[in-house]
């Protein structure tokens, strides 16, 4: 569920600066249906969240997460959550465009960001335990949400005549 969700985020994510540099079929699907992508991610994550607390629940020997993290991962589910519901047209409407901006802006960095810090602590995970195939599985991951980050910070930076 987890892996589906960063999935989904990552075609969301980068769909509008993707067909700002490949202006292609595949890239204006991704635009066109990136509240379609980001609602799915938002779905799996929430059953990504409704998996970890019944594993904690069912198997108390577990290692709990700490405050650091469920308060960390706590908002971003949160804001995942707000952001699915929000992909609509009335949403954006009750919200006034400015407020649903800042909602899915907010929301979107603050996701990146918990991705990017939870797949960062596996990557050695992987190295030390996990063998070559958690290995690819992490670090790819972790190349793609770092290279999504450039890739929309280009194309912010990108003169506005060339967007």
């Amino acid at each position: 569920t987890a892996r589906a969700s960063v999935t989904l985020f990552l075609l969301a994510f980068t769909a509008r600066p993707l067909l700002q540099f490949l202006r292609t079929d595949a890239t204006r699907w991704l635009l066109a249906n990136r509240r379609y992508l980001g609602a799915s991610a938002a779905l799996a994550h929430f059953l990504h969240g409704i998996a970890l607390v019944w594993l904690y629940q069912a198997f108390p020997g577990v290692e709990q997460p700490d405050l650091t993290t469920l308060i960390g991962g706590g908002l971003g589910f949160a804001l995942y959550f707000a952001m699915g519901l929000t992909s609509n047209d009335a949403a954006v409407a009750a919200l006034g465009k400015r407020g649903w901006k800042l909602l899915h802006t907010t929301g979107a960095y603050w996701v990146w960001f918990i991705f990017t810090l939870t797949n960062w602590g596996n990557v050695p995970l992987a190295f030390e335990k996990l063998g070559l195939g958690h290995q690819v599985l992490y670090s790819g991951i972790e190349a793609a949400l770092i290279a999504a980050l450039a890739l929309r910070l280009v194309a912010w930076l990108r003169p506005r005549d060339a967007r």
